[in-house]
């Protein structure tokens, strides 16, 4: 059995970052990177821009190559090693293959994966997903190859919304359908979604809300619980993701819906650390722990396990759950908390609208369309009543906190 002193298991941007804040600190030891895939580290909110055509294979690669992996921050990459067993005490992990290496210390940094509903019929032959860069290749080759004259979009996620925009702009008649009664569940509030929606339709897309996919049959034809029948040429699935943890062992180290960390993305067991879309940490509004699935947060959290691995003493306080997303020439930002508030602010100007939930006084959540320059702001708004709340210092220069201090004057004042 191999040893290695610092092992990273996962070779995304939580991992990269991992691996440059070792070097950066000074950090000489050898790193082993333990890859399930021979892609280098990209976005994967950019896989729509690729599916759909809309940027090149190179340009997925924002990070560098696995190359430079090796020749600029001297990592050794085993590649095709998809973790199949972590023995958190022993210190040992294994692969699928039985390959086994020992460790000092490790951050895992396995990412996340799409969530296939258990509905008959759709198996991973029969739909498609879109968080992986095989993931976009495999659509985007459906798309040049055999195009759909109609497609059904099962999700009104952040992802399902960009993949029915990009099937939509491709002349499909598209069908957008989530079990929720509103599209992006998760960020929008019932009235900012209802607008969104108003305007997809009148775009032509069709949504069909508040209901269930009960099956897939052979043909395409997909059969909702409300007992309609949908014929489709291609579906995509796209109703969230679950962190990568089925390689751990049970009851060795602490897990909720990802890898529970503390501030310096240590896990509870010896040696371990857990960064990106595997590790849960701290919502900073709700004071919460929670998995934020943010390319922001993955970095930042992959940097503060390197650091704390190399020896200097770095925390995160953690970060705030937001969403920023573009589609049928919409800008919608969702931040914060829209569910839980004893205040809320409604305003419209021309094609845009604005929602601001405060509590206590306090903003806690944001829902803007369209809010153009007021986006930014109002975004780093909530970070600053975060960190208040969380007694941290706000990290926001101070020409911003002039035009942040002007927004706050504004926030619960009718736009004009």
């Amino acid at each position: 059995m191999e040893y290695r002193e610092l092992a990273v298991i996962g070779n995304g941007c939580a991992g990269l970052a991992c691996i440059r804040a070792l070097r950066a600190c000074g950090d000489k030891r050898p790193i082993l990177v333990l890859s399930d895939t021979r892609w280098p580290a990209y976005n994967p909110m950019l896989t729509t821009y690729f599916a759909g055509g809309k940027i090149s294979r190179e340009q997925m690669f924002l990070f560098g190559r696995n190359e430079d992996l090796r020749t600029k921050l001297d990592a050794e990459i085993w590649e095709g090693f998809r973790a199949a067993d972590l023995d958190a005490e022993g210190r040992v992990i294994r692969d699928q293959t039985g390959r086994t290496v020992s460790y000092g210390q490790c951050l895992v940094a396995t990412g996340a994966s799409p969530i296939l509903p258990r509905t008959p019929g759709m198996t991973r032959q029969t739909v498609f997903f879109m968080r992986t860069m095989d993931d976009a290749l495999r659509l985007r080759r459906r798309l040049e190859e055999q195009p759909p004259r109609s497609a059904a979009v099962i999700g009104a996620s952040m992802v399902g919304v960009k993949v029915m925009e990009l099937l939509h702009a491709r002349g499909c008649r598209v069908t957008l359908a989530d079990l929720a009664p509103h599209i992006l569940p998760g960020a929008a509030s019932p009235e900012c979604a209802r607008e969104m929606e108003r305007r997809l339709e009148s775009r032509g897309v069709r949504l069909c809300l508040g209901v269930t996919a009960d099956r897939l049959e052979p043909d395409g034809t997909l059969v909702f619980s409300s007992g309609e029948r949908l014929e489709s040429d291609l579906t995509v699935v796209c109703i969230g993701v679950r962190s990568n943890l089925d390689f751990l062992r049970p009851g060795q180290v602490e897990t909720d819906r990802g890898l529970l960390v503390d501030e310096y993305m240590r896990t509870s067991a010896p040696g371990l650390y857990a960064a990106g879309d595997a590790a849960q940490g701290r919502e900073l509004l709700s004071g919460e722990s929670m998995v934020i699935g943010l390319l922001a947060n993955a970095r930042r959290q992959g940097r503060t396990a390197g650091r704390n691995l190399a020896g200097v003493k770095t925390p995160y306080p953690g970060n705030v759950l937001h969403n920023i997303t573009h589609f049928m020439d919409m800008e919608f930002l969702g931040a914060g908390s829209v569910r839980s508030y004893d205040q809320v602010r409604c305003m419209s100007r021309g094609d845009s609208f604005a929602q601001l939930f405060l509590t206590k006084g306090r903003l806690t959540g944001v829902n803007l369309l369209n809010g153009g320059a007021v986006a930014g702001p109002a975004r780093q708004a909530l970070f600053r009543q975060a960190l208040r709340a969380g007694g941290q210092p706000p990290e926001i220069p101070d020409e911003q906190n002039l035009l942040l201090r002007d927004l706050e004057k504004e926030l619960v004042q009718p736009w004009t």
